[in-house]
């Protein structure tokens, strides 16, 4: 929601930084803060969780990769 009002914003003002900028990228960061938070609780509350973290990315799936 808040990146389709930003991009609502940039079409209407024609510039990339304006006044909806802030939401989105507040919302991103809240968003990384809080998964490296729930990751440090997750390696912390069972140990196997470390060698799952190196096996699978946090966001973006790897289609390619070597085994």
């Amino acid at each position: 929601m808040r990146f389709g009002l930003y991009l609502f914003g940039v079409a209407a003002s024609g510039n990339l930084i304006n006044f909806t900028l802030p939401g989105p990228v507040l919302l991103v960061l809240l968003f990384l803060g809080s998964s490296i938070m729930t990751e440090k609780i997750s390696s912390s509350k069972y140990p196997e969780y470390s060698t799952y973290q190196k096996e699978v990315p946090k966001f973006i799936p790897r289609i390619f990769r070597k085994k």
